[in-house]
């Protein structure tokens, strides 16, 4: 579990209480004795030769033998990498400060030489590394205060330090840049905190710094977004939307978005596509690339679009593996010829949304069925989850008014799970103000495993995932609605407080399932939490207690107050008591009704945020802080 959650600009604290000191100075300087036991006598040879070949880098290069120099900084790289895998040292290690210097140095002047003589180009800041940051670092360090003091909302505030006081970037040294050792580290203060970066990310990034670190965009204090989008050429002349006309054979709907989306999209989305080609929306696919416009209506040789994929030899587009029908070529041909037209509706809005998912497909399908005829399918598909996990156990079933009952616990036992769930559906029905006749179109099943053993098989060969060993629950609900089930270990009734029992195992989960029918996308603190509070409503015990207990550890977790809101801050195993907590809080504000509303508001697409806002009337943060009072955290303001 984290201790602590660590951002770009803090400083980061020891390693397991140990505390080593520093003898001497070796041939690299003061050396510790502990680290530096994996350098064989062979090993700091070849590094001390390494560094008089990186020494004769920079009058190779003036001597005009620029291949010679760079085979030598490209063996290096090489060498010293396989010197620190068989030293089990990082590459950080105090041994290597030397000669991490002098490569750096002799990278330096290579590329310098590549630029001028024309071999590469000059890593651009608005075109390479801004994309990167604003997709992969600004969502924590995208204002004025940023976690860790660091903002990198723009380029002057990258210019500033964070609260460790180190300067973000070592102009022409990213090795001693902190923004790389944060992208490099492997420990817990990796950046970024949910991810990574890719190698080719980091190089880029590593290749701009060495190179001088150089702002090529009009506004140092404008935002990323900004200094990309006027890279970009954001400003081209407005784009014409043909519409057509009725005589076309060709539907850019229904014949040129579906493979568009399916496979020129994996290259040309995001904050990054590529060639700067964007085919994200039909306005941005008619804008064009960095080499201007891809599609000129009409006119099928002034198309690059189709001389990259359908004129070229090889074809060019789409890259590698991937392959367009050849009834895909005809057609994208002939909508070229017949004006480009598009037969959509807001030509701003992403193409996605013109082609469902084979998830909205099948959704479709499902939603023509009657709520009977769902039923029927629902317990063939049940039926056949239970026999792909657990053919050997014949399972005892109850088919109810709302629910479909599955187990390899007694029918008894079932059927007093099933009255628990009829009383549970009451109360959700009080709290949501559920007027229609079906809680769940088609039912909702519950699964009921008498063991550990079961529940695993059940939960891995299903969900494909093995659950923590204090996960003893879990629903699941799919957007199409072929899966609405609930899956449960019988814990037993013995609540303590390590367990809640049974009834209060289903009230958690059917709840979850509960919330999960609409779309829209529901935060895991109110997924788990909403049964939880629900339950502990009616019966304060030790469990409930204990999950209590635990939350002013667990927000420790968290660098900001209103963090506790946010989806992948908690584990599976922290979360239950993180969102009984909140839930319970937020009752204990507003009540059922008031509750429900946040949940609706959320369901109708309006971030958690916002939605606090405007149900509750505070902000994220002071709500925070006001819950986080009422569990007993010392956290401050």
């Amino acid at each position: 579990m984290r201790s602590s959650i660590l951002s770009l600009g803090l400083c980061t604290a020891v390693a397991g209480g140990a505390v080593f000191g520093f003898i001497g100075p070796g041939p690299w300087g003061g050396v510790n004795t502990a680290q530096a036991a994996g350098l064989t006598t062979a090993h700091k040879k070849d590094l001390t030769e390494m560094k008089k070949d990186l020494n004769r880098v920079a009058a190779l290069i003036r001597q005009k033998k620029a291949d010679e120099a760079d085979k030598i900084v490209t063996d290096a790289e090489a060498k010293l990498k396989e010197i620190q895998e068989e030293a089990s040292l990082k590459a950080d290690d105090r041994v290597f400060t030397s000669i991490n210097k002098e490569l750096s140095s002799a990278k330096k002047a290579v590329l310098e030489h590549k630029i001028k003589a024309g071999e590469i180009t000059a890593v651009s800041f608005a075109k390479e590394v801004a994309p990167i940051l604003n997709a992969k670092c600004v969502s924590c360090h995208g204002n004025n205060n940023g976690r860790g003091g660091l903002s990198l909302a723009s380029f002057v505030n990258m210019q500033k330090r964070g609260e460790s006081g180190q300067p973000l970037l070592q102009i022409g040294n990213p090795d001693k840049s902190l923004i790389i050792e944060r992208l490099k580290a492997d420990d817990d203060t990796r950046m970024p905190k949910n991810g990574t970066l890719t190698a080719k990310e980091i190089e880029t990034i590593s290749t701009w710094i060495l190179q001088g670190a150089k702002f090529d965009g009009k506004d140092e204090k404008a935002a990323l977004a900004a200094v990309i989008s006027e890279a970009r050429g954001a400003s081209r002349e407005k784009v014409v939307i043909n519409r057509p006309t009725g005589d076309e054979t060709v539907s850019f709907v229904k014949d040129i978005a579906p493979f568009m989306v399916n496979i020129c999209m994996r290259c040309h989305r995001g904050d990054d596509p590529r060639g700067g080609l964007s085919m994200e929306t039909f306005e941005k696919l008619m804008q064009g690339g960095n080499s201007g416009r891809v599609v000129v209506p009409g006119d099928i040789k002034a198309s690059r679009l189709w001389d990259l994929a359908g004129e070229q030899n090889p074809i060019k587009m789409p890259p590698g593996q991937l392959l367009i029908t050849v009834k895909n070529h005809a057609n994208l041909k002939k909508w070229i010829e017949e004006g480009a037209k598009f037969d959509g509706g807001d030509p701003k809005a992403p193409l996605a949304r013109l082609v469902p998912t084979e998830e909205e497909l099948k959704a479709q399908e499902l939603a023509k069925l009657s709520h009977d005829d769902l039923v029927k399918m629902h317990l063939e598909r049940d039926r056949a989850l239970w026999k792909a996990a657990l053919s050997k156990d014949q399972p005892a079933e109850i088919d109810g008014k709302e629910f479909i009952l599955m187990g390899n616990v007694s029918e008894s036992r079932l059927a007093q799970v099933q009255k628990w769930a009829e009383e549970n559906a009451k109360q959700l029905r009080n709290m949501f103000g559920e007027k229609g006749d079906h809680l769940w179109k088609g039912k909702l099943t519950i699964f009921v495993l008498k063991d550990r053993f079961s529940y695993e098989e059940f939960a891995t060969t299903n969900s494909r995932r093995t659950p923590p060993k204090e996960v003893t629950g879990h629903s699941v609900v799919s957007s199409s609605l072929e899966d609405v089930y609930v899956c449960l270990q019988d814990v037993g009734d013995n609540v303590t407080s390590e367990s809640g029992g049974l009834a209060l195992n289903l009230m958690d989960h059917m709840t979850g399932a509960f919330l999960q029918r609409a779309s829209g996308r529901i935060p895991d603190w109110a997924l788990r939490g909403t049964g939880l509070a629900i339950a502990a409503r009616a019966e304060k015990n030790d469990y409930v207690l204990g999950l209590r207990k635990q939350v002013p550890d667990l927000l420790k977790s968290i660098d900001r107050p209103e963090d506790v809101f946010s989806d992948g801050q908690f584990s599976p195993a922290s979360i239950g008591p993180i969102g009984y907590t909140l839930v319970d809080f937020l009752l204990t504000q507003g009540g059922g009704p008031k509750f429900g509303q946040f949940i609706r508001t959320v369901q109708g697409g309006t971030n958690v945020n916002e939605a606090l806002r405007t149900v509750y009337g505070g902000t994220a943060q002071s709500i925070a802080l006001q819950y986080g009072a009422s569990v007993g955290s010392k956290r401050k303001k």
